[in-house]
């Protein structure tokens, strides 16, 4: 009997390794058991159990997101496939290429979410990639992604994607955005960050620890207590130092960051400094959970305003328990819903704001990666969107050809009126005088003088009496009868001196 054709349920398991184990039967049992050892059944369990503990050793080193996602979306093409082709009985690995090929095409083509919609195309994408990783673990003759044998496949998928392009998806609606600094502002002033309450210590621990590049879930759960301490330069700068373990990208002995990431002290900002805020921790912790490997988020005591004997709130806030999962993992989302922050919020958000906000200070990129454990320079192209404020200045830049065409119309409707405005009508015995004083004038020797200065009514008139006695006594002072006040005028005054 070989290994993979002995029943593989727990309970086979179970009594395989109590049989296995047997060593102190006395009596009419003991006979029995040392029959069983020497059977071959007995050494088909034990190759099976030696087996069985290397695969569940191995399968237990895969990151647990990425073998959640596999089984998810192995489940949904098993269903589809179940429901698409109800006489296929085979499992996944035991169809040969060219069937599997062509119910892929199909399933690209028809698959519906459980509500009716269609998927992303990054999802189908994904779940492509998953159906890969189901079949290499199982040997699987060629790759799903690389494999000449699904070549047409990928086409049909590709194409796919553009349909679903066009029919308006493909827009990530579940982005998660980065962090303003106002919004950031806004936080710390409404006491959701910050060192009042145990909640608002941990969000405000939880925040600082970001700054190490830290993947929003898992890094934060799997953090342990010694992986984070409190530093001092010859100086006198403190800071923190995170030690980083397992990662999704550096799993493998020998696979560690260039540097080990600092966060730096802030003296100027004692109340949000990342250093103080650690100290706090350090003090409202319980003993017991300061040990090099013990969670780093704690659950918070539910008596923790109670108070303690001297009268004072209690110093100890938390429990020797570890924070829970789905709390630590909707952390950002909490703190926004509590701020009113607009846009979608997530715990990948903190990254994010680490990558872009070091970016925009025009960091290098080769420096930020080695800050935040990235192993590709390409991988923070994902993070090269155009900040709000940038976007607010290219909308003032373009907006303001419009305003200056605005102003130059208006102008030109002002211009407009002022030429069809109406004057009043001149009587007929004036007009006569103005054009014989205008033709005797034309006959004159021209001198021209010119006169800046602020003049009164008094002035006027006796320099129009000044021009009519030089002119000959001909024509009307021009300025008989004027009521002119205040302001600076320039007056050109020809006049015939003979």
């Amino acid at each position: 009997m070989s290994p993979t054709e002995i029943p593989r349920s727990r309970s086979f398991i179970s009594r395989a390794r109590t049989l296995a184990n047997m060593e102190n039967y006395v009596g009419d049992k003991l006979q029995p058991v040392k029959q069983f050892k020497q059977s071959i059944h007995y050494k088909a369990i034990i190759l099976y159990l030696f087996y069985f503990n290397i695969n569940t050793f191995i399968s237990n080193q895969k990151p647990i997101n990425t073998v959640r996602k596999t089984a998810s979306d192995i489940g949904v093409f098993q269903k589809w496939l179940k429901e698409a082709v109800p006489g296929e009985c085979k499992k996944l690995e035991d169809i040969s290429p060219d069937c599997l090929n062509t119910y892929l095409k199909s399933f690209y083509l028809t698959v519906k979410k459980q509500n009716g919609e269609d998927y992303e195309p990054d999802s189908l994408s994904g779940i492509k990639n998953s159906i890969d990783r189901y079949l290499s673990d199982k040997n699987y003759s060629t790759s799903v992604c690389r494999g000449e044998e699904f070549k047409s496949s990928r086409s049909v998928l590709l194409a796919k994607g553009k349909q679903l392009k066009k029919d308006g998806k493909g827009r990530k609606p579940n982005r998660a955005e980065q962090v303003s600094e106002e919004e950031e502002q806004v936080l710390w002033e409404r006491g959701i960050m910050g060192r009042s309450s145990p909640m608002a210590l941990l969000r405000a621990i939880w925040w600082r620890n970001n700054f190490f590049g830290l993947r929003g879930r898992d890094e934060h759960n799997k953090l342990r207590w010694g992986d984070v301490t409190i530093l001092e330069e010859v100086d006198g700068a403190r800071y923190m130092q995170y030690e980083e373990r397992d990662t999704k990208t550096r799993k493998n002995p020998g696979e560690d960051r260039p540097i080990k990431p600092r966060v730096y002290a802030t003296p100027n900002k004692p109340e949000t400094c990342p250093v103080n805020l650690l100290i706090e921790y350090t003090h409202r912790r319980p003993l017991t959970m300061c040990q090099p490997d013990s969670p780093f988020y704690l659950q918070i005591h539910q008596h923790w305003e109670k108070p303690g004997p001297s009268g004072s709130v209690a110093q100890v806030w938390f429990k020797n328990q570890p924070m829970g999962v789905h709390s630590l993992g909707n952390m950002m989302k909490t703190m926004s819903e509590l701020g009113e922050l607009p846009g979608r919020k997530t715990n990948h958000s903190g990254r994010k704001t680490t990558v872009k906000r070091l970016k925009e200070a025009n960091f290098d990129n080769v420096d930020i990666i080695q800050l935040t454990g990235h192993k590709n320079v390409q991988s923070l192209n994902s993070y090269s969107t155009v900040p709000t404020k940038i976007q607010k200045t290219m909308s003032e830049v373009l907006t303001s050809a419009s305003t200056v065409a605005s102003s130059t119309a208006a102008s030109s409707a002002v211009t407009s009126s002022t030429e069809s405005t109406e004057f009043p009508e001149i009587p007929p015995q004036e007009m006569e005088e103005i054009l014989n004083t205008i033709e005797q004038s034309e006959k004159l020797q021209t001198v021209e003088t010119t006169s800046k200065q602020i003049v009164t009514n008094q002035d006027i008139q006796l320099l129009s009496n000044q021009v009519l006695r030089s002119s000959g006594g001909l024509g009307t002072p021009i300025f008989s009868g004027a009521n002119v006040s205040g302001g600076q005028f320039t007056i050109n005054i020809n006049f015939n001196s003979a």
